[in-house]
């Protein structure tokens, strides 16, 4: 398990930005404060850290697919490295659905829920976002958390 670690240590000092590695602490110490309450804003820390988590397991695994046991193994791993333990499926879910918010390569995820939030009073306030985000849900609605390269041909 050490040298598991090592290898995670290791790829986040030599594969990650320094922008990453500081997402990654500060979610960590977000993740450590679970019973304060935390604005929006914090909650996509969470998110844009969970798809380093992602991005990072897909290079160690060497795959570009979301999916598979070697995946599977280093996302947890990592996960475990930053404090978050994703045994609790309810808990995991959550950094999984910020991360599809949050995702780069679908901006417009993102923008819908900032453009949304402008409109509201008081709108860093989790709850009250919950309460009234109904229409926002429905349009962010994933189809699947498990994304992989688009298919070329149909299959029946």
């Amino acid at each position: 398990m050490h040298d598991q670690q090592s290898e995670i240590e290791q790829a986040i000092e030599n594969d990650l930005t320094p922008e990453d590695r500081a997402i990654l602490l500060r979610a960590r110490d977000l993740h450590r404060e679970k019973a304060k309450g935390r604005d929006l804003d914090n909650w996509l820390v969470i998110g844009i850290a969970h798809n380093v988590h992602i991005r990072l397991a897909l290079r160690l695994a060497q795959t570009n697919k979301r999916s598979g046991s070697i995946y599977t193994k280093y996302l947890h791993r990592i996960m475990q490295h930053d404090g978050i333990d994703d045994r609790d499926k309810k808990l995991k879910s959550i950094p999984t659905a910020l991360a599809w918010v949050c995702d780069e390569e679908h901006p417009d995820r993102l923008q819908l829920l900032t453009n949304w939030q402008r409109k509201m009073p008081n709108s860093n306030e989790p709850t009250r976002i919950w309460r009234n985000s109904l229409p926002l849900r429905t349009t962010l609605t994933p189809c699947s958390h498990q994304r992989t390269a688009p298919r070329t041909s149909s299959h029946r």
